[in-house]
């Protein structure tokens, strides 16, 4: 007969959990015996169950303290992270990782193990039938743990909003909060169906109201567009996000290679203050429902999750800022190197057809080895261009007002961020007369090049930028109205987006009256304004 204590027991608890330890962590004898201050064989005792670490000199607790100290690979210290959270539960009153594992290390069984007798000759046979006897007793032993409530620390705060009514109440949640803090990060994503954001067409504007003021507040927007939504929902999208590129710090991804995942969300982030999040597999209306968090756990959490999906992401749109006006020109040049059919979508005369004099003017403004380079890099992409008008085919669309107002001997002031930044540039009578009879020169002789115009009120329904496109290969944007900027130009070569405003620029050309696309008719309109003009 072989009787089993409760010290006995209590010495087999602590080596089983002590070797599991050594075999998470790959520890030698010698390392522990080091780190703990004894003898490498009394290490080796331990694991054997022959001796108990003295409670007297605190062993087990120097033991915990070393194995919490380690610097493991990602596995172990999941290992360890779910023991010391297993142990919490055991032992809520304890909060310190070392206590935790001190604690666990050093549980003792039940009394009734000092009953517990069993007879057999070979020890290792004991052990094994102990072993299978205390799963029953181990079981009995979990169950009769006592339960652990929801303590108040632990409780969170959350909101729902209820259909699209409520997910548009929560967007402006977000936004208003958003606008209430200091410069901070906000993360926007959504591959959910955007009914709840489209048919409300008040909300559509108090939506960029609020974004425009956010980002001139010079909060950082990070935004990952989903590309493959229907395409008529994409372009009136992505219309409302491009402006704000030009106000401050926006950044905009994509996901190249999209997989249509069966659960769609939504998160809106403001960095550790709140997150508004919504998913759905859109087949039942109880999904129709938005949260939002306020606990910091929750908003770190979901900010962990967008940040992380960044690592497939691509940049959607290439920024230039003011500083950056020769990369643009040189990246415009390197453009219109390449063979695209091109059609240029803008709301003044295209810059390009301007005299020297306009941009020698502006160029005072810059730094004088600048201003150099600046006229180097003009004169270099206006020959490309017309290089080029006999070899492509180039619309070049524009309201007719500008036409009318030139007739009628209004002033004309410029606008163009691709090449003038931020100013305003005033045209003289002379250069403007300069202007109209170089474009009236290269739409005569050029028969690739085709002018059609369009009034100002189309062109500011239909787009919020101006577009110059090449195909289906490269786009550039540019803002069409004067603005305290950061940046001056937009570039891309995403192939949804190409797309989106390859339909955008053909549905407005099929618009416009065919007698003002037609080139003979065209001309006789520069003809009669530059003969006004002179006169």
């Amino acid at each position: 007969m072989i009787s089993l204590t409760f010290t006995e027991v209590t010495s087999m608890v602590f080596e089983l959990r002590l070797k599991k330890l050594i075999n998470i962590f790959q520890v030698s004898n010698k390392q522990l015996a080091n780190a703990v201050n004894v003898d490498p064989s009394l290490v080796s005792r331990w694991k054997n169950g022959q001796r108990y670490p003295s409670e007297k000199y605190n062993q087990i607790k120097d033991i915990a303290a070393y194995f919490t100290s380690l610097k493991g690979d990602d596995f172990q210290q999941q290992q360890l992270y779910e023991i010391i959270s297993n142990q919490k539960l055991i032992t809520p009153h304890f909060s310190d990782p070392v206590d935790l594992l001190t604690s666990y290390l050093s549980e003792r069984r039940s009394p009734m193990y000092k009953q517990n007798t069993l007879s057999n000759e070979d020890l290792s046979a004991n052990k094994a039938l102990l072993s299978e006897k205390n799963k029953n007793n181990e079981l009995q032993h979990t169950l009769q743990r006592p339960r652990f409530p929801l303590f108040s620390d632990t409780k969170r705060n959350y909101h729902v909003f209820n259909g699209n009514a409520g997910k548009r109440k929560a967007a402006l949640v977000f936004l208003q909060r958003a606008l209430d803090l200091p410069p901070t990060d906000i993360y926007l994503f959504s591959d959910e169906k955007l009914s709840w954001w489209f048919e409300d067409a008040i909300f559509q504007m108090q939506w960029n109201s609020y974004l425009r003021l956010i980002v001139l507040k010079k909060h950082r927007i990070h935004i990952v567009h989903h590309v493959q939504r229907e395409q008529n929902q994409f372009s009136t999208y992505i219309q409302n996000y491009l402006p704000l590129h030009f106000l401050g710090q926006v950044i905009s991804y994509y996901i190249p290679k999209y997989i249509a995942l069966p659960i769609k969300e939504t998160k809106f982030i403001i960095k550790n203050e709140l997150s508004y999040v919504s998913r759905s597999t859109m087949l039942t209306p109880k999904e129709n429902v938005a949260f939002i968090y306020e606990d910091k756990e929750t908003v770190q959490l979901e900010e962990s999750l967008f940040l992380g999906g960044l690592i497939y992401a691509k940049q959607l749109l290439v920024s230039y800022s003011r500083q950056d006006i020769l990369k643009l020109l040189q990246k415009m040049i390197e453009s219109t190197q390449l063979d695209f059919d091109t059609k240029n979508y803008h709301e003044k005369l295209n810059s390009l057809f301007l005299p020297e004099s306009v941009f020698e003017r502006f160029s005072k403004v810059l730094p004088q080895q600048s201003a150099s380079v600046y006229l180097r890099l003009i004169k270099q992409l206006k020959s490309l261009q017309f290089q080029q008008f006999a070899e492509i085919e180039y619309i070049d669309i524009f309201p007719i007002d500008i036409i009318n107002d030139i007739a009628h001997q209004h002033p004309y002031t410029h606008y163009d961020s691709t090449y003038f930044i931020n100013e305003q540039i005033t045209i003289s009578q002379e250069e403007l007369l300069e202007t109209l009879k170089t474009m009236l020169f290269a739409l005569i002789r050029f028969k690739n090049l085709k002018f059609a115009l369009l009034r100002r009120n189309d062109i500011k329904s239909e787009l919020t930028v101006n577009v110059l496109q090449r195909e289906m290969q490269q786009i550039f944007f540019s803002a069409n109205q004067q603005t305290q900027s950061l940046h001056i130009g937009l570039f891309s070569n995403e192939s949804n987006l190409l797309y989106s405003y390859q339909t955008i620029i053909q549905n407005a050309l099929v618009e416009i009256p065919t007698i003002y696309k037609e080139k003979d008719h065209v001309i006789q309109l520069f003809k009669d304004t530059i003969k006004k003009l002179e006169h």
